[in-house]
Formats: structure tokens, C-alpha cells, sequence
């Protein structure tokens, strides 16, 4: 396997960009954008500072592939007080207010009305959940979680004498929350049980079906008297499933806790509970997948955990155990994972991890020259197309008897691996830089490395680091490298500008790269941090690399003499279009903001505020950063509009132009380093407002 550093391409802009070859939405950025301000403006939303500076807070959520958006904005009517925030919704054409009415939810504040409401997430359809405060006279009592169905807002979640108490304000207390919705409208939460005096008796998990909010955690089978009972949601998959855990305790210690499986219309109790309760007394729920396949274990009355898979299609549960002709010492330990395929893994013991096929069961031994006795294996991810990573740490331990005192505690590094099931092999970087020697004379002597794996897509591509070799005991820091199956790469920044002297520069140095982001289509992605004269810190750069190139680019995009620069990446589309935000610097080294980017290896850098149409008409200053692209090009982000001094508005953008082949643009530095600041005037915040009080 070869190792190679790839080229590093600094892609620092001041000047012209070009942009050519065939337009796609989500691969290159479109020629404009149209924008549209998300959140709430206007009397309510905003305040006057004492250097006459509107003030205006609007922070964004979720936004789904039609062009609709969510968020909540803070509440301003008199200047010095802030009055809580309301939840919104943009349709495509205007922002919705979004909440429940009442006086459960709003109190006067002085001679205004103080409410707090907040949109949580939305579906294709335009449909939200989110939830309000609910406010006494004195007291936050809570909160209630509501639907909003495109015209209508439905409170959800349950209530009654074992929901809600009556507060000392004389408010009645309830507290519910949302964990998730579904296209169908349906949606997942839990609500919180109360004695009358007010103490909590755990969580009830219900589902919302477009009409009604029904319970679904079994209350059968563990429930005793004055019981504590608490049920959780352990996983949910797409087709409206719920793999949940229910148990009581009384006094603060564990009886008994079952797993149970709502698989759309009912819920069983599953895993291996002996009707007789002889064998396994309590079972664990720990993932499900999109199939209604659920993995557990059972355990009880001393004996070992019972691994099992569940079927909530058919009730049906397998018990999973080596196979016979397996004469390895390795126990089948707890599952970790399973994927829409059925395989199932977990850890197997010191030396290794098991993998279900939905047949055989096969053990997973990772290679190493450790000798500690001392192992702990970790299984980090499963994939659909069934790669399985996981690292193993090693340690050397030694007690002097006859009191058992702890003589010697060697960590002795860190190995990581991939695994198909059938094959298992290292990952990471080898050779002296990364190799370092230990007490070369004693029982635990060797030479070891510390490699970690962080990430896998569906190809089996990983993405990790290795650290270089340490001198006296200080850790050179991290490489982190790209491997594809057949090759790795060194992936980051490793020029100058990032070096950093450990302590004088006869110490060594290092590098401090961090690493974010891998598509399904191979672009990696993350940051560096920046030196000056290897002891400064002078910000950070962002970088993306490209497997096709085999090349890291640099996302520089503008510097102060003195070095400084900072770049942020939210992400990266699997196109390769790389977008988040960056410091703007003048010539005499001001700091101008945070302005939006886009980067792709065949359009380069944009600064996004250059390329909206109606920047001016509607009012807005420039954008400060970029959250998310949906599958369309819609892009969702904040900025200032003209009146503000920060930036803290929402917006989303719509392509409105698509480039033709071979199309220029033409930055010039002046548009980079000064960007317009059109007139102030009156903003139309097209907002639907609830009438104050």
C-alpha cells in the first residue's frame, strides 16, 4: 500500500475568479441568487441601540428541499427589555409566526407581553413541530409541544393527573418534548409524569398520528407500587418504528428494566425475559434499522450477556451465538450496531469484535505487536454496504503482592482497524516519524504508534489521524491521512503558516489539523490552525481534499499582515462545494466581519454576498455565513441587513441564474475588501404577526 503526501494547492483570493465547465445546482455554485429575509422584522423584533444601530436577533433552523425554512426570532418592544422569542416558518414566500396562543403561554412583562416559542423541525410537506413556555404569573412551567399542519397550530403530547401538577404560582405545571417528525405528519415524543406534590415519576413516550397523542411504552410486566417509572426512546428508524427501555426504581435502585419495540401500530416487550424469570431478568435495547430489525442483549442471575436480534414485523427474536466451530476464547459482548442490511456487530472480549451476517456469526481480530494485558476494544461504525471500523487500546498493568498495589501503569498506544468481516487490517500512518520506542528492557517493552479512525463512508473510505512520534513524553501531534482501500494519502496543511513549536524549535513541531467532514463521494474536509513564528496563534484555515486530484486545497480567503486569518467550513455537498464562512480584513488590518463563502475545485472561491440580485431592494447589508444547502441550491445563512451593526438576521437564497459553459466572473479586490453598503430605509418584514396585547 502506498503512502504519498499529496499536493497541497493554495487557493488564497484577492482577485479573479473564474468559473466554467457545465452548471449542476448542488455541484457549483449558480451565477445568482435571489434573497429572501426568514426572520421576524419590524415592531416586536427589534430595538435601537444608543448609536442609533438597529438591533435584530433571528436564529435559523432546519430547512427542507422545497424552500422552506424555520427558526425563531428574539422579541423586542421597548429598547431595554427583551420579551422572549417566537417560532416562524418561511413558506417560500413569507414567514409565518408560529406558537400557542393563550394566557398558558404568555404573561405580562410591565405593559407587555413576554411569550417563547421555538420551531423545531420541519418536513417536506411544510409542516412543523416545535414548542412554547409554558408561563405562570412568576414560574416557567414547563412546556408544550405543538403541530402546525400548514394552516393550523395543534397542541400534542399528553396531559392529565399523571402529566401535570399544580405549581406554586398557581400555573399547572406539564412538560413534554418532540423527537421527531415524519413526512406523514406523524410525529415521536415524550411527556413527563408527576405525582401531585410535584416529583417526577419518569417519562411516558407517545406518538402523534394526526389527531391524537397516544402512549406507546408498555406498562406491564415491571411496574410495582409507588414505582418510579421511566421510559426513553433508544432509536427510531424511517418508517415510524421505536426501539424504547422502560424500568422503575424505587429508592434510586435498578428492579427490573425491559426493551420493547413500537413497530407503527403496537409496542411488545422484547429480548430473552423467561416468562418464569429463571434465565436473563432484564433486556437492553441498544439500535434499530429501517427494516424493523432491532439488536439487544439480555442479562440476569450472573450469566452473561445474551445477544439478540428482534424482528418487529414479525415478533419474532434470534438469539445470536458463536459458532460451533468457533474454538476461540472470545465471548460474544455487547452489540454496538446494526445495519438496513440485518448485520449486527459488537465487541468480542480483550482482543477483538463479532459481526451477525444474518446467518453465521463471525469474531473480528484485529492484528497488533502490542504486549499489554490490558485490551479494550471499541467497534466505532457500521456501514450498509457492512464495513466495520473500531480501534483497540493497550495498556500494561502489574500489582505487587500480597496487597495487590498497582506497581506499573503503562499506556502503550492506540491501534485502529477496518473489517468486512472476513478480512480485518490496520489503518493508519507507519514508519519511524510515527513510531515511537518503550522501556525497551521490560516485560511490556516495544515499539508502538496511536492511530484513530474517524470516519467511514459507504465505500469504505476512512478518514483518521496517526500522531507523530513523541520526545520525552510530548506528543508531536496528528497526521491525519485519507485511505481508500488501495492507497492513503496525507490529507491538511503543513506549510509554515501552520507549523507550531511544541516548545523551543529544537522540540520538534507540529501540526493541529482537524478534520470534519467525508462524502459518500470522497471529499474530506476540516481545518488547520494558524502560527505565527510556530508559537502565535493566528486563527485558522479551512482545507478540502479532493480524491480525484489527490490534491489538499488551502481556504484562505483574506489575511491581515500579520498573518491572521479564519475560515470556518459547515460543510461540504457531495459535489465537492465547500461553504461556510470567513473574516473579511481591510488594507489596514480591520477586522470588516464574517462574510458567506462558497468553494468548489472548478468555480473556486465566491464570496456569496457578490452574487445576489436583489441585495439592495431588499434592504440588506452583506451575508455573514452559511448553514446549509439543500438538494435544490437553497441556501440558508445569516447576515446584516442595512440598518444593523453584526450580523444576526436570517435569510435563504434561491439560484435564480444557471451559468452557461466556460462562463467568467470577475471579482475585483475592491468588491472583495469593501463591500457595498446600499442606503438604510424601511424594511418590509412580510411577516404574519399575532396581535399584541
Amino acid at each position: 500500500m502506498r503512502k504519498s503526501f499529496n499536493r497541497l494547492v493554495n487557493v488564497t483570493a484577492f482577485c479573479v475568479l473564474l468559473i466554467s465547465s457545465t452548471f449542476n445546482i448542488t455541484l457549483h455554485a449558480a451565477y445568482s441568487y435571489e434573497i429572501h429575509t426568514t426572520g421576524l422584522t419590524g415592531h416586536g423584533y427589534e430595538r435601537e441601540k444608543n448609536d442609533g444601530i438597529m438591533q435584530r436577533i433571528s436564529l435559523y433552523g432546519p430547512q427542507n428541499n422545497a424552500g422552506m425554512a424555520i427558526g425563531y426570532s428574539f422579541r423586542y418592544i421597548v429598547p431595554e427589555k427583551y420579551h422572549g422569542a417566537d417560532g416562524w416558518v418561511f413558506d417560500g414566500y413569507q414567514t409565518k409566526i408560529l406558537g400557542l396562543a393563550g394566557n398558558d403561554y404568555s404573561r405580562m412583562d410591565g405593559d407587555y407581553i413576554f411569550r417563547k416559542s421555538f420551531s423545531h423541525y420541519i418536513n417536506e410537506a411544510g409542516h412543523v413541530v416545535g414548542f412554547n413556555w409554558r408561563l405562570g404569573s412568576k414560574n416557567i412551567n414547563g412546556q408544550d409541544t405543538w403541530y402546525y399542519d400548514g394552516t393550523n397550530t395543534t397542541q400534542i403530547g399528553l396531559s392529565g393527573n399523571d402529566y401535570e401538577y399544580l405549581a406554586s404560582d398557581g400555573g399547572i405545571y406539564r412538560h413534554s418534548e418532540i423527537k421527531r417528525l415524519y413526512e406523514n405528519g406523524t410525529v415521536i415524543g415524550y411527556t413527563k409524569r408527576y405525582n401531585a406534590s410535584g416529583y417526577t415519576q419518569g417519562k411516558d413516550i407517545w406518538v402523534y398520528d394526526g389527531s391524537t397523542s397516544n402512549r406507546v411504552n408498555p406498562t406491564t410486566g415491571y411496574l410495582s407500587a409507588g414505582s418510579y417509572v421511566d421510559s426513553t426512546i433508544i432509536a427510531t428508524n424511517g418508517n415510524g418504528h421505536i426501539l424504547g427501555q422502560s424500568g422503575p426504581v424505587e429508592d434510586y435502585n435498578p428492579l427490573r428494566h425491559i426493551a420493547w419495540q413500537y413497530n407503527g401500530s403496537t409496542s411488545q416487550t422484547i429480548g430473552l425475559n423467561n416468562p418464569n424469570g429463571a434465565i436473563y431478568k432484564e433486556s437492553f435495547g441498544v439500535q434499530l434499522n429501517n427494516n424493523g430489525l432491532s439488536v439487544g442483549y439480555s442479562t440476569g442471575n450472573g450469566h452473561p450477556q445474551a445477544i439478540w436480534l428482534h424482528n418487529g414485523n414479525t415478533n419474532a427474536t434470534t438469539f445470536i451465538e458463536k459458532n460451533p466451530a468457533d474454538t476461540s476464547d472470545m465471548d460474544l459482548h455487547q452489540p454496538v450496531f446494526i445495519n438496513n442490511n440485518g448485520v449486527a456487530v459488537g465487541t468480542a472480549g480483550r482482543d477483538g469484535a463479532w459481526l451477525y451476517d444474518g446467518t453465521n456469526t463471525h469474531i473480528i481480530k484485529p492484528q497488533h505487536n502490542f504486549k499489554g494485558n490490558i485490551f479494550k476494544n471499541e467497534v466505532i461504525k457500521l456501514t450498509d454496504s457492512g464495513f466495520v471500523i473500531g480501534k483497540t487500546y493497550h495498556r500494561y498493568k502489574e500489582y505487587a503482592p500480597p496487597a495487590n498495589i498497582l506497581i506499573h501503569d503503562v499506556t502503550l498506544g492506540h491501534n485502529t482497524w477496518i473489517s468486512d468481516g472476513t478480512t480485518t487490517r490496520s489503518l493508519g500512518l507507519t514508519g519511524d516519524i510515527y513510531e515511537y520506542t518503550i522501556d525497551p528492557d521490560e516485560p511490556w517493552g516495544g515499539t508502538y504508534t496511536n492511530s484513530y479512525v474517524r470516519m467511514i463512508n459507504e465505500s469504505g473510505v476512512t478518514v483518521g489521524v496517526t500522531a507523530r512520534a513523541r520526545a520525552v513524553n510530548l506528543n508531536r501531534g496528528p497526521d491525519l491521512w485519507y485511505d481508500d482501500g488501495s492507497s492513503v494519502s496525507i490529507i491538511g496543511l503543513y506549510s509554515h503558516e501552520f507549523k507550531y513549536f511544541i516548545q523551543n524549535p529544537s522540540d520538534g513541531s507540529t501540526f493541529k489539523n482537524n478534520i470534519f467532514y467525508l462524502t459518500e463521494s470522497g471529499f474530506a474536509g476540516g481545518t488547520t490552525n494558524r502560527y505565527r513564528t510556530g508559537r502565535f496563534s493566528t486563527g485558522q484555515s479551512g482545507w478540502v481534499y479532493d480524491p480525484s486530484t489527490d490534491q489538499t486545497y488551502e481556504l484562505t480567503f483574506s489575511k491581515k499582515t500579520t498573518g491572521h486569518a479564519y475560515t470556518q467550513i459547515n460543510g461540504i455537498t457531495e459535489e465537492g462545494l465547500a461553504y461556510g464562512y470567513y473574516n473579511l480584513y481591510d488594507d489596514e488590518n480591520n477586522d470588516l466581519g464574517k462574510r458567506a463563502f462558497l468553494w468548489s475545485v472548478e468555480d473556486g472561491f465566491i464570496d456569496l454576498t457578490s452574487m445576489v440580485t436583489n441585495l439592495d431592494d431588499k434592504d440588506w447589508q452583506y451575508l455573514g455565513e452559511v448553514k446549509s444547502i439543500n438538494e435544490n441550491g437553497n441556501i440558508v445563512g445569516w447576515g446584516a441587513l442595512n440598518d444593523m451593526d453584526g450580523w444576526a438576521m436570517t435569510f435563504i437564497l434561491n439560484p435564480t441564474v444557471i451559468p452557461e459553459p466556460s462562463s467568467i466572473i470577475f471579482l475585483s479586490v475592491v468588491t472583495l475588501i469593501f463591500p457595498r453598503r446600499s442606503r438604510c430605509s424601511t424594511m418590509n418584514s412580510n411577516c404574519t404577526h399575532i396581535p399584541y396585547i
